[in-house]
This record gives C-alpha cells, structure tokens and sequence, in this order.
C-alpha cells in the first residue's frame, strides 16, 4: 500500500513539474495583442524635422540595423506635385510639410455675419462647415478627426472637372494654434506614381502610410 501511495505522489509531481515547463501558469511573456503592439512599436523608430517654433515626429519603419527607413528631406521628392517646406518619401506615397495662415476671416461675408475676429483652428473648422457662407471652400473629400489629440482634417487632393478627374491623393490641415498663431500645419500625402498612372477615383492609402500619419506629433520647441 506504501509503495502505491509513493508510486502515486510521483507521478503528481511529474505531471506538476511537465505544467510549470509548458508554461501552462501564463507567468512568463504575454501574448496576443498586447505583445503584437510591442512587436510593432519595436519595427518603428521616430524622426523629427524642427520647423520654426515647432517640431514635428512621426514614426517611420526601421531597417535591420535598427535606421529609420524614411528620412525628412528639404529635396522635392520624384512625382510630388505640391510644394512644401520639407518632404517626406515612401515607397508608396510623398508627403509635403508646411505652415500656411488659416486667412478665412478677411472676407467681408465673413466679418458681416463674424464681426473682427483673430484667425484660429476652431473658427477655420465653423467657417468652412458654414453651409449659409457663398465664399467657403467647397473641399470634395472632407473629413474631420483627431491625430494624437490635435484637430485634423483632410480633402481630395485632384484635378479635372466634370466628373473627369485626377487623383492626387489628400491633403491634410492640423490646428496648431498653440504654436503658429493664425496659422495650421499642412500636409500632403500623395500617390508615389508618374502623373500618366494616377487613378481616376480616390483611393485610401495602404496600412503604413496610415500609421504615419497617425503617427504624426506637433510640439513646440523648447
């Protein structure tokens, strides 16, 4: 009977030796999607272009020996159209940065109904979403949202007319107040492609051009 009951304890401890070994108590790494960020956060590294009183960051994938795969550039990169103060080329897209004045409260139908008022974000977002404004900007495209807790906006970047057009890709407006006053940050994202190649209908970007503008940080210098 004593050997039965020696033999019996044996075989718990293995077993209990075999569940720790497994890893069967979930002590050690973790896994899903909390480590699939880690994982993601690790193939992407910042860089920053300091433009004026600000700086801006976004996170670019790296290469094998961990270097920023994309770099900020003054050169206006092949198939950019637009112009900005510094750029930005992937494989799939360019970008074009800049600041330009917001300027949408100089109009006399805007004074009429807005009275004298300073240039600001916020005012730039009421002015062009005014339906009862004959001189807003009518931005095929527009969306608002937020990036990284900054007011943001996008329309078609395109050409054409008539239902004939040309798509360039988006441009993108982020409030800035708090750093270049009356003022907002511009950015373009445009297809990486020969004119002749353009699409005809808009198209969304693919999943890495999305994550860097989502990305995408302003701060002021310090």
């Amino acid at each position: 009977m004593k050997k039965v009951i020696s033999l019996m304890l044996v075989m718990i401890l293995m077993v209990s030796g075999l569940f720790v070994l497994t890893g069967c108590d979930n002590g050690g790494e973790t896994s899903g999607e909390g480590s699939s960020k880690k994982e993601a956060k690790k193939d992407v590294v910042e860089i920053s272009y300091e433009l004026g009183k600000g700086k801006v960051t976004v996170s670019v994938p790296k290469k094998e020996d961990g270097t920023p795969k994309y770099e900020f550039t003054k050169e206006k990169p092949e198939n950019m159209t637009l112009s900005g103060t510094f750029y930005l080329s992937t494989d799939t897209v360019n970008f074009a940065f800049g600041t330009s004045g917001l300027a949408y409260n100089t109009g006399k139908e805007y004074k009429e109904k807005y009275g004298e008022t300073k240039a600001f974000f916020d005012g730039y977002l009421e002015f062009v979403n005014d339906e009862t404004m004959s001189s807003r900007p009518k931005l095929a495209g527009w969306e608002q949202f937020d990036i990284n807790g900054r007011k943001a906006v996008r329309y078609y970047s395109r050409a054409g007319g008539s239902g004939d057009y040309t798509y360039y890709g988006y441009s993108y407006r982020i409030g800035v107040d708090d750093i270049y006053t009356g003022s907002g940050l511009d950015m373009a994202v445009t297809y990486n492609k020969a004119k002749e190649d353009l699409p005809k209908e808009s198209q969304e970007f693919d999943q890495e051009t999305l994550d860097i503008i989502n990305s995408l940080k302003i701060v002021a210098n310090q």
